[in-house]
């Protein structure tokens, strides 16, 4: 994104929009993302409990054996689905939640950096005004008076400490505005590549879940399907 950091203030507002535009956004990603998890979490404990309920159940059935044993398999493979789901939670966690909670630093330290990079600027603008001010000043007070050396030097010290001034002052403005403009174009392009990489890092979550699951399952339909009835009411 081409920016022009000595212009007005009007880019200073549309930079510091475009951070905080990412800053809340992410914030807001994240406190989402926080909240899916939890209530995934909250599957995952109601399907450990669902577990527990069928395991009981099963226990206490001593005369319909195939049904016994079908329900404690499926009970089995309803715990194993809530571990691949546990781990899913886990892994949303620290490779997507966090990924987006950490941008709010970032974003503050780039806007804390803007600012510095203004204040400087502003510095430079008004060395230069005294430079011109001081330039003018002189030529003018100059001309209405008896020229002596000793007004000489003194106009002279006072153009060249306001030159070296503005020259101090351009510098640091100059090579403030450069390492900003490279933290800036860092940004967006880390932005994009840090939007693009987390949402695939979610999607390969939840494949590797949903893949898992559907496996089990299927194991777990055909177990609960080869219950024997005639066989159990025998």
């Amino acid at each position: 994104m081409a920016l022009d950091l000595r212009s007005s203030e009007l880019e200073q507002a549309f930079i510091k929009e475009r951070i905080s535009n990412v800053e809340k956004h992410f914030s807001e990603l994240s406190s989402k993302l926080s909240l899916y998890n939890k209530k995934l979490a909250h599957v995952r404990d109601s399907g450990d409990d669902l577990a527990k309920s069928i395991l009981n159940f099963a226990s206490k059935e001593n005369l319909n054996t195939s049904l016994r044993s079908s329900l404690m398999h499926f009970a089995d493979l309803l715990i194993a689905i809530q571990e691949y789901r546990d781990a899913q939670i886990q892994r949303i966690d620290v490779k997507v939640v966090l990924e987006f909670a950490n941008y709010n630093p970032i974003c503050k330290r780039i806007k804390n950096d803007l600012t510095t990079c203004f204040e400087v600027r502003k510095k430079e603008i008004k060395k230069k005004n005294q430079l011109e001010k001081t330039r003018g000043k002189n030529s003018t007070n100059w001309q209405a008076i008896v020229i002596s050396e000793i007004f000489l030097k003194k106009r002279n010290y006072l153009v060249l400490k306001a030159e070296r001034d503005y020259s101090q002052a351009k510098r640091e403005a100059t090579q403030t505005v450069t390492d900003l403009s490279k933290k800036i174009d860092n940004f967006e392009h880390q932005k994009i590549e840090d939007i693009k990489h987390v949402f695939l890092e979610l999607i390969k979550i939840e494949m590797v879940f949903h893949a898992k699951a559907i496996e089990l399952y299927t194991t777990a339909y055909n177990t609960i399907k080869n219950i024997k009835v005639n066989e159990d009411l025998k």
